[in-house]
């Protein structure tokens, strides 16, 4: 032993004093710091109600909030002149008599008359199909203007820049609603005011329709998110038949849950929301209805393990509010948009690339210049001087995933303060638990050390079998990338279960380790066969990465301690 760690000793000794395992270390920290600036400038874009900035014509900065302001007043007067051209082009094509009378909504409404006129729309007239559906496109546009000139009043964002907005007016959800009840509102004032009259259900309807918009516009004043919540179910009642009622109610019980007091956009809830009804409904039926297959095929007894421990997690996220907004991001738009795994890939990048410069020249490096020979004369066992070179390099390894780890803390607490708070959510038998984020980090940085080993390991395989720096650093890189493309590509095809048995397509063993990070969509850069390795299971990974550390290791050492260094 007293041996091997003279041979470890002297290693690390010339691994810390060479140049480029610095130089590595610095840009494997600066790469982290880089991509968290990066990711943290395009949250806030996406996420800032201040996003997006203005200049007037003489190129000065103006207020977004006043420009959108301003762009909405002229989107209003826009569409007043278009629903006067479509009344002019009523009377001007069918001859219809139409007198306009001002109104609330700023224009003329209808004084309709004439057997082929629009008349015929409420009495079954002959009125023709162009008539009809000018009379209906007229009145989609006479609503939007109502809701315009509601969201100007009230300073509410109509046209939705804020769509993935972390300080959101719930209020913008208006633009939803409030359109399509003002349209059911126009049609039956029409039929009252100008067609032959409104029979007792049409007359009530029509007064609870008002009574709605109402209840809208008072909202709009009082900002009450609860008020709102049973605003939308009572429309959902107004407008979906009986059978969908139990599900919308559902979906906005757990609404109130992930989202109590209306400060987070509904939004980024919603898909959660979602995916806890489709699960409920899967389990409750039986039946898939989570992969949009659109098949009814029977849920398996995996699937329904699995479908219960998914529920657990994302019921358990929703009611703890357990969360973040890149968390939900990265469901909706179904790519990773959680910046602590960007930055962490960032980082492991640059770490797999020093440690292949490192295991790549340990026996390359100093065959070529033939320092290796004084370890050789030496009194010690080539097997005892391998191992201590290894020994060396998985140190460096070790302090580079540790470094690794402390930057990515970093950069959470300095760009993304929210996520440092969340637990790491997970299910055994359909019970949710949950495990501290900074445990749940260390653990997830202890098991990525096994594929960096097993790189480490071939490395330097092929630095003992070539015994050239140069080709055997540029194949240990062009492997891990070629080895990936060909898993990506295997995997479109029907039958790509050959995937699993690609070298280094279980390199991302910690997404099978921790398969409720809610950015599990994305594989670890470097690991070959895309969702391979998502659907497989840790045991099998972890017996093909020990054979392979296995081959690669007795390999080098078959290599390093048979053959003659000349």
């Amino acid at each position: 032993m007293r041996k091997i760690a003279a041979v470890y000793r002297n290693e690390l000794y010339k691994i810390c004093h060479r140049a480029v395992t610095w130089l590595l270390l610095g840009v494997m920290v600066l790469a982290v710091l880089g991509a968290g600036g990066l990711v943290g400038l395009a949250m806030k874009a996406m996420t800032s109600r201040s996003s997006g900035v203005y200049y007037d014509e003489n190129g000065n900065a103006v207020d977004p909030v006043e420009q959108r302001r301003k762009e909405l007043q002229e989107q209003i007067n826009g569409q007043k002149k278009f629903i006067e051209s479509g009344m002019k082009r009523l009377t001007e094509e069918y001859e219809t008599f139409i007198t306009p009378e001002e109104t609330g909504d700023g224009v003329g409404a209808f004084a309709l008359g004439g057997a082929g006129g629009l008349g015929g729309l409420f009495v079954g007239g002959p009125a023709t199909e162009g008539v009809s559906q000018l009379y209906y496109d007229l009145t989609y546009n006479r609503a939007q203007l109502r809701t315009m000139e509601l969201c100007l009043a009230h300073g509410i964002d109509y046209f939705g820049w804020y769509a993935f907005s972390t300080d959101y007016d719930f209020r913008t959800e208006v633009t939803q609603i409030y359109p399509t009840l003002q349209q059911m509102i126009l049609v039956l004032e029409d039929k009252q005011d100008f067609g032959p009259g409104l029979d007792e259900g049409e007359a009530a309807q029509l007064a609870m329709q008002e009574a709605l918009a109402k209840k809208v516009e008072g909202i709009m004043r009082s900002q009450n998110y609860e008020e709102w919540l049973d605003l939308e179910i009572a429309f959902a009642r107004l407008t979906l038949e009986p059978e969908y009622m139990e599900g919308t109610e559902r979906f906005y019980e757990l609404l109130r849950k992930g989202n109590p007091d209306g400060s987070l956009n509904p939004a980024l809830v919603q898909q959660v929301v979602t995916d806890i009804g489709n699960l409920e409904q899967s389990l409750k039926d039986d039946v898939d209805h989570v992969s949009g297959g659109g098949a009814s095929v029977p849920l398996t007894d995996d699937q329904r393990a699995e479908f219960r421990d998914r529920l657990a997690v994302k019921t358990y996220r929703l009611e703890h509010q357990a969360y973040s907004a890149a968390n939900i991001l990265s469901e909706m738009m179904g790519i990773s948009v959680d910046p602590y795994n960007i930055c962490r890939q960032a980082g492991m990048a640059v770490l797999v690339i020093l440690i292949l410069l490192l295991a790549g020249g340990a026996v390359a490096q100093e065959t070529s210049t033939g320092s290796i020979k004084s370890l050789i004369i030496a009194p010690v066992r080539r097997w005892k001087i391998l191992t201590g070179k290894i020994a060396a390099v998985s140190t460096v390894a070790v302090v580079g995933t540790l470094l690794l780890l402390g930057a990515l803390l970093a950069v959470n607490a300095l760009f993304f303060r929210d996520s440092l708070t969340l637990p790491y959510v997970y299910a055994l038998d359909g019970q949710a638990r949950e495990l501290h984020f900074l445990v749940f980090r260390a653990l997830e940085a202890l098991v990525s050390l096994a594929p960096l080993m097993v790189y480490l390991l071939f490395a330097l395989m092929l630095s003992a079998v070539i015994r050239h720096t140069a080709p055997v650093v540029g194949l240990s890189i062009g492997a891990y990338f070629i080895t990936y493309l060909a898993g990506e590509m295997l995997t479109m095809v029907p039958s790509s279960g050959v995937v699993r048995f690609l070298p280094f397509a279980h390199l991302s063993l910690e997404h099978m380790v921790f398969p409720f990070v809610e950015s599990n969509v994305v594989t670890a850069i470097f690991s070959a066969g895309g969702s391979v390795t998502e659907k497989g299971s840790v045991l099998f990974s972890s017996v093909y990465l020990a054979v392979m550390a296995l081959c690669f290791g007795w390999t080098a050492y078959d290599s390093f301690c048979r053959r003659d260094i000349k």
